[in-house]
């Protein structure tokens, strides 16, 4: 696990710092958040004092299933789908708090709830993050790449450069 260190505040109106194709860092001008990874999982977002916003547990895997996120006070537990989109928030007695529907790209139907949660649409086995400060086109980070559901395509350029790679990146414009 790496702990990133706080920085000084930028003035700029968002501010990112990634670290091998990971977000570490990012300053919307009011809040300053980092982000604590083991391995390709983040598992605490950290203030800019080093303070703990949120803690994540996860099934142990490179690219792992999160169980639940505790953001003080609460803790909420999160129930999937058969391709491990996030359908349902719930508390400690097992209560639905939040509730998301997703079309096959990854578009937020209807959600009802109010918990803070980056987890959302994940495709399969993809574990993706919705970046809620992506602009306003909606993003979901998946590790090391950003994904668009609006257009149905990947923004940025995959990191690995083999020919292995199944799903090359292609500029669509």
């Amino acid at each position: 696990m790496t702990q990133i260190s706080p920085t000084t505040r930028s003035s700029a109106p968002l501010r990112q710092r990634m670290v091998d194709g990971m977000r570490v860092l990012q300053d919307d001008g009011v809040a300053e958040t980092h982000y604590v990874y083991d391995g390709n999982n983040v598992v605490l977002e950290l203030d800019d004092v080093g303070t703990v916003e949120a803690d994540f547990t996860y099934v142990p895997a490179p690219y792992a299933q999160v169980l639940s996120q505790h953001r003080d006070p609460e803790s909420s537990f999160y129930q999937f789908d058969g391709i491990h989109n996030v359908r349902q928030l719930t508390d400690d007695a097992q209560v639905v708090t939040d509730d998301y529907s997703f079309d096959a790209w990854g578009n937020p139907i209807s959600t009802t709830g109010s918990t803070a949660n980056s987890q959302l649409w994940k495709g399969e086995y993809l574990a993706c993050r919705k970046d809620p400060n992506a602009g306003p086109e909606l993003q979901y980070a998946t590790h090391h790449r950003h994904y668009n559901p609006h257009t149905g395509v990947f923004t940025s350029a995959d990191p690995v450069k083999d020919d292995l790679n199944i799903v090359g990146w292609r500029h669509h414009q």
